[in-house]
């Protein structure tokens, strides 16, 4: 069976694909997804691809307790299903319950869990806490998107190569059909889209993830022609927030604000019209990154910091250029290199190795072979 609370959008969509790929290495086996409250069109989802669906019943009172101890209650829940159906647990999603999970270590016993971490633990606490739950086997198995960060968990546990495994972070949005795609109300002229370099942030705009960096490296760009579009969430920075920056940089006519939930048939259309997609994110943000994987898989150009899963993912496979985190003299630098030299870079992204491993089917697959094994 299978756990996490994040099962909005592109979360979702990440989840059906592992427990699909589990079904289709073994039809005959019985998988039970548990999480919070999901809507009645994926709960008809699941049951039409043969996966159960358990909600976490979440109480009144938690409103009232802190979220990590609402965490561990929900995880208790699951715990006790699974003891209870014999089933091997793997949570999807464990950057958000290593602490819930020690909490309940005494609860642990008799039980096979398997767990997937898509970030490397910012805080020293947190990593000891990995550490001692992989050395004292209360995981079995560790999941992670990228060579990188397995080698860092590798090092941080000195756990047997064989617990901790890499599976490239799937492209989930398959190329555009123009057909049957309905555009998106996108305000910016087509004219002067055309004319100039577009660069595409996208993604929800929390503080990590550094937007306010990428507009305050594009103020600096005088004489230098580019449209920047930024689509995703309003999170850490709202409208507000950025409207006043774009103003305090006369970035004016240059940038194109789509801050809403973008629906996944749609998320196609924004990489399809970009250049270049800039990921502007902080030291801090540590793990792969969605839209890198829809970037490569268009043969895009991608800009994103050197640190991390992200460097060596850009710097490996020859996927675009890559800035000091945090530096935005030197973030403006190479977004002028990459527009100066955008063909090259094009060619060497669409021949990147790194393409044919985005492969969905791929990811299910090993999904299974790795939860089998």
């Amino acid at each position: 069976m299978f756990f996490d609370l994040l099962n909005t959008g592109h979360h979702y969509q990440y989840n059906l694909a592992v427990m699909k790929g589990v079904l289709k290495g073994a039809p005959s086996s019985e998988v039970t997804y548990y999480s919070s409250g999901l809507e009645e069109s994926r709960q008809a989802e699941l049951e039409a691809a043969g996966i159960s669906y358990q909600r976490a019943v979440e109480r009144r009172y938690h409103r009232y307790m802190p979220s990590m101890l609402v965490r561990a209650l929900l995880l208790l829940q699951v715990l006790r299903f699974a003891y209870k159906h014999k089933s091997v647990l793997h949570l999807l999603y464990l950057d958000t319950l290593i602490i819930p999970l020690v909490f309940l270590i005494p609860a642990l016993r008799g039980m096979k869990i398997t767990a997937t971490l898509h970030w490397y633990p910012p805080r020293e606490s947190k990593r000891r806490l990995l550490r001692n739950l992989l050395r004292r086997q209360h995981l079995d198995k560790l999941i992670v998107h990228g060579d990188y960060l397995r080698k860092q968990v590798l090092e941080l546990t000195s756990v047997e190569q064989s617990r901790v495994s890499s599976i490239v972070y799937p492209n989930l949005h398959p190329a555009l059909v123009q057909e049957t795609v309905q555009a998106p109300d996108i305000h910016a002229s087509q004219d002067a889209a055309e004319s100039v370099p577009t660069l595409l942030c996208f993604g929800g705009l929390r503080y990590d993830k550094g937007i306010d960096l990428l507009l305050e490296a594009a103020g600096r760009l005088t004489g230098q022609p580019f449209s920047i579009l930024v689509a995703g969430r309003e999170q850490d920075f709202t409208r507000g927030d950025l409207e006043q920056i774009i103003r305090d940089k006369g970035l004016e006519h240059k940038v194109e604000l789509c801050l809403e939930y973008i629906p996944d048939h749609e998320v196609p259309l924004y990489f399809e019209r970009a250049d270049i997609i800039v990921l502007p994110y902080r030291k801090m943000f540590s793990g792969q990154s969605g839209p890198l994987t829809e970037a490569a898989a268009r043969g895009k150009v991608i800009i994103g910091p050197s640190h991390g899963e992200i460097g060596y993912c850009i710097e490996r496979y020859g996927l675009g250029v890559s800035f000091r985190a945090e530096d935005i003299s030197d973030l403006g630098d190479k977004i002028v290199y990459a527009i100066h030299n955008m063909d090259e870079l094009r060619r060497k992204s669409q021949s990147s190795e790194y393409k044919a491993l985005l492969s969905p089917g791929i990811f299910e697959q090993r999904y299974f072979e790795e939860l089998a094994g």
